[in-house]
């Protein structure tokens, strides 16, 4: 039940109205919890569903002589709604004979962390130095994404 509403994007929210609505009781902990269970068997069947589209994607292209694949692909980047107002997108790289997805980047414009720790700089309480630190240490395990990673990743050029 918890991933359902996590494929429909209800989240905890709709779980608990669904749950009530069937008089099953869930705690936020527990909630949580299957959670991440849900989204860890995700991402080990994604990482092996991508292993094999990149084989896949190998059996249609030869390797020239340093061992490298020269492979057609489309690289899309959507974001969740139109417009600029999408907090969330994402973008992919797709083996154009195949279809196959060779990679994929989830993209975010908002981090709880950054915005938290703007805020404390507004009020005052951390000077911009300490703030400009943070950030640098931040910076690998921020969620704001917006940038075509992908294309650099795979050394993508258009044609």
């Amino acid at each position: 039940m918890v991933y359902s509403t996590m494929d429909v994007g209800l989240g905890r929210n709709g779980f608990s109205t669904l749950a009530g609505n069937m008089s099953l009781k869930c705690s936020y902990k527990d909630y949580l919890k299957h959670q991440a269970m849900v989204i860890e068997n995700v991402q080990t069947k994604v990482k092996q569903v991508m292993k094999r589209s990149v084989e896949a994607a190998k059996h249609h292209y030869a390797a020239d002589e340093d061992g490298i694949y020269n492979v057609r692909v489309i690289f899309d980047g959507p974001w969740q709604k139109r417009g600029h107002t999408s907090l969330l997108g994402v973008e992919a790289v797709i083996e154009a004979e195949t279809g196959c997805v060779l990679d994929y980047k989830v993209l975010s414009k908002f981090c709880e962390a950054c915005t938290k720790r703007e805020n404390i700089l507004k009020s005052g309480k951390i000077s911009k130095r300490d703030f400009d630190q943070w950030k640098s240490n931040h910076e690998s395990e921020c969620l704001k994404k917006t940038t075509k990673a992908l294309l650099v990743k795979w050394k993508l050029q258009q044609r």
